[in-house]
C-alpha cells in the first residue's frame, strides 16, 4: 500500500460524504480512487472545472453537516485560496480536509512550492504523516479534529510519500453487502441566518479571526500530545535531528546505514502548525546542536531557532539555511537519499556512505503506473497536438510571420521540444489567454496564438476569454481539445461529456460560447485533416481581431 491509498483507505474510514478536487499529481489518486467507489459508498464525488469550485462544493457540504474531503495539488491550493482565506474565519460545522499534494523538485509541476507556506497565510492546522503507515490514522483525526476545532485541516503529502510502498497490501474497501451504509442527514443552513454564522463581512472579520486564534490555541494543546509526533531523547545524546512530515521516514533510512557512535536525539512531528512550541522547547533543551530536516522550505528550522531565542535555549540549530553554521542541504529541490546522508554525516563529523548503499528514497519518486511519457519523451504517437502545431507553423510560414505562441501546463508543453520547437511562453493553468492579451496589446503587430487545452479553457481559461472579448484583445484563441485531462491521468474535462462518477451529460463545447462572448469568428476542425486546419489558421489570420478555433480529437490514450 502506497501513500496516497493508506489516504484513500483513511478517507473511506473517516466517513466522507462528498469529495471534490482538480487533477493533479500527487493528490489525483486519492479522489480517483473515492470515484470508483463513490456510488457504493454513498458518496458524492466529482472532478471539479478548477480548485475554487471544488472548495466551494467541499466547503458547502462540509456547512451543511456532510464530512467533505478537497484534493489539490500544491499550485491548486493557489487557485481556491481567494475563497480560503474567508472560509478560515467562518470555519465549518463537519469535517473539512484539505488534502494537498506538494512536489518537490517540480518533477510534474511549474514550481516547487511548499504548501505550508499557504497553511500558516491561511492560519489553519496543518499535518503530515511522517511514515505511510500513520497515514489512515492521520487521515481520520483530521476530520475529528476539523469538527472539534470548527475549522478546515490542511494534510500535506509529497510526491515520495505518495508513491512510496510500505510493503502493506493495498486496502479492499469494498463494499460488503452485509454493512450498509448510513448518512448523516444534512442540516438546514437556513437556521443559522440570525446569527450570520456563514457570512464573512467587514463587521465581524476582527471578531472572527480572534475566535480564529483562540482554535489554533486549542490546536497547539492537541499537538503537544499528538501520537503523531514522535521524541526519542537517548541518555547522554548531545546532537539531535528535528525532522518534518515525510521527511521522517526518508531520516529512518539514512540512519540505518550512517555509522555513529554518538546517540542521537529525534524529533518527529506530524503537527506542523501550530507549531507545538512546548514538545519541540523540550527536544532543543536536551541538544547543543539540532539538525532540522523538511521539505521544501526551511519553515521547522525558522521557527525552532526563534522559539530557543525567545526560551533562552543555547542549541544551535541548522539546516536548509546558509545562516548560523552553513546550510547542510541544499534550498532547493527534493531531498533524496543520498543527499541527506551528505549532509547529516557532516553535521555529525563522520563519513557519508555511498549513494549505491541507498535503495530507497535514492530517485525521483515518478510513478510507476503513469500512462503518460515524461516531457523529455515529447509528444506520444498519434498525438492530435502534432498536427496542429504543424498546420500552424505552416501557415505562419507561408504568410512570412513568426508568431508568439502561449500555451498552459499539459501536453503543450512538449510542443517546446523537437520536431516541432513552437512554444514561446508557459506558465499556470488558464494564464496563457490572458497573457496573451498583454502581449498583443503591447506589440500590436504581433501575431498571439494562445493555446489552452479544453481542460484549462474551463478551468480559469474563460474568465480570460471573457475580458478578451471585453477589451477586444486581437489574438487567437487555439483550444487545444483532445477530450480528456491527459497529463494528470486522463481524467475527464468539461468537453468528454461524462462526469468523474460515470455519468452521462451532454459535453459543453468551447465553440458554444463563442456568440454569448461575441466572437466574431469561430472555427473547428479536426487537426487530422491537414488542409481544414490550415484553413481555420488562415481565416484567423485574415479575420485581425478576436477568433476562436478549436481543434478536436480524441488523446490516443483514450
Amino acid at each position: 500500500m502506497n501513500g496516497e491509498q493508506a489516504l484513500f483507505q483513511g478517507a473511506v474510514q473517516a466517513g466522507v460524504r462528498v469529495a471534490a478536487g482538480y487533477p493533479g499529481s500527487p493528490s489525483t489518486a486519492v479522489l480517483t480512487q473515492l470515484l470508483r467507489v463513490a456510488k457504493e459508498r454513498g458518496i458524492y464525488a466529482e472532478w471539479s472545472i478548477n480548485e475554487k469550485a471544488a472548495l466551494e462544493l467541499c466547503w458547502g457540504a462540509a456547512a451543511s453537516g456532510l464530512r467533505a474531503l478537497f484534493c489539490a495539488k500544491g499550485v491548486g491550493l493557489n487557485v481556491a485560496l481567494d475563497t480560503l482565506m474567508a472560509v478560515n474565519l467562518l470555519g465549518t460545522r463537519a469535517g473539512l480536509t484539505l488534502l494537498i499534494g506538494d512536489d518537490p523538485s517540480a518533477y510534474k509541476s511549474q514550481n516547487e512550492q511548499d504548501s505550508r507556506t499557504l497553511a500558516l497565510f491561511a492560519e489553519l492546522p496543518a499535518l503530515e504523516p511522517t511514515r505511510i503507515q500513520d497515514a489512515s490514522a492521520m487521515m481520520r483525526h483530521a476530520f475529528d479534529l476539523s469538527e472539534r476545532l470548527e475549522l478546515p485541516i490542511v494534510l500535506r503529502e509529497t510526491r515520495s510519500f505518495a508513491f512510496t510502498d510500505d510493503g502493506r497490501p493495498a486496502p479492499d474497501l469494498t463494499l460488503k453487502t452485509d454493512a450498509p451504509i448510513s448518512s448523516p442527514s444534512p442540516v438546514d443552513i437556513t437556521l443559522d441566518r440570525q446569527e450570520r454564522r456563514w457570512i464573512a463581512t467587514t463587521s465581524n472579520v476582527v471578531g472572527r479571526r480572534r475566535a480564529l486564534h483562540a482554535k489554533l490555541e486549542t490546536a497547539v494543546e492537541e499537538f503537544e500530545r499528538s501520537p503523531f509526533n514522535r521524541l526519542t531523547l537517548p541518555e547522554g545524546a548531545r546532537v539531535g535531528i528535528l525532522s518534518a512530515g515525510f521527511a521522517a521516514s526518508k531520516l529512518d533510512a539514512v540512519l540505518e546505514r550512517i555509522e555513529c557512535q554518538e546517540p542521537i536525539a529525534r524529533l518527529d512531528l506530524g503537527t506542523l502548525h501550530p507549531l507545538p512550541a512546548e514538545l519541540t522547547a523540550r527536544f532543543l533543551e536536551q541538544c547543543e546542536r539540532v539538525l532540522t530536516l523538511e521539505e521544501t522550505d526551511p519553515i521547522i528550522e525558522t521557527q525552532a531557532k526563534a522559539l530557543a531565542h525567545e526560551r533562552g535555549i543555547s542549541a544551535v540549530v541548522v539546516g536548509r539555511r546558509t545562516a548560523s553554521g552553513g546550510g547542510f542541504f541544499p534550498r532547493e529541490g527534493e531531498l533524496l537519499a543520498p543527499q541527506i546522508a551528505k549532509g547529516i554525516a557532516a553535521f555529525l563529523g563522520v563519513d557519508a556512505p555511498p549513494a549505491s548503499a541507498f535503495t530507497r528514497f535514492n530517485a525521483p519518486p515518478l510513478s510507476a503506473s503513469s500512462l503518460v511519457p515524461p516531457v523529455s519523451a515529447g509528444l506520444c504517437e498519434g498525438c492530435p497536438y502534432d498536427p496542429t502545431f504543424r498546420a500552424l507553423r505552416a501557415v505562419l510560414e507561408e504568410r512570412g510571420e513568426k508568431g508568439v505562441v502561449l500555451a498552459d501546463p499539459g501536453c503543450a508543453v512538449r510542443v517546446m521540444l523537437p520536431p516541432l520547437e513552437t512554444l514561446d511562453v508557459k506558465t499556470a493553468m488558464g494564464a496563457c489567454i490572458g497573457i496573451a492579451c498583454g502581449i498583443a496589446h503591447s506589440n500590436p503587430h504581433t501575431r498571439v496564438i494562445a493555446c489552452p487545452g479544453d481542460s484549462g479553457f474551463f478551468h480559469t481559461g474563460l474568465p480570460a476569454a471573457a475580458n478578451a472579448a471585453y477589451n477586444r484583445a486581437p489574438i487567437v484563441i487555439l483550444v487545444l481539445d483532445n477530450m480528456t485531462t491527459a497529463l494528470s491521468g486522463c481524467q475527464p474535462s468539461p468537453t468528454t461529456g461524462v462526469t468523474g462518477m460515470g455519468e452521462r451529460v451532454k459535453p459543453l463545447l468551447p465553440e458554444d460560447f463563442a456568440p454569448a462572448l461575441q466572437i466574431g469568428l469561430t472555427r473547428v476542425f479536426d487537426p487530422n485533416n491537414m488542409e481544414a486546419a490550415k484553413e481555420a489558421f488562415r481565416a484567423a489570420f485574415s479575420h485581425n481581431d478576436l477568433s476562436l478555433l478549436v481543434s478536436r480529437s480524441p488523446c490516443v490514450l483514450i
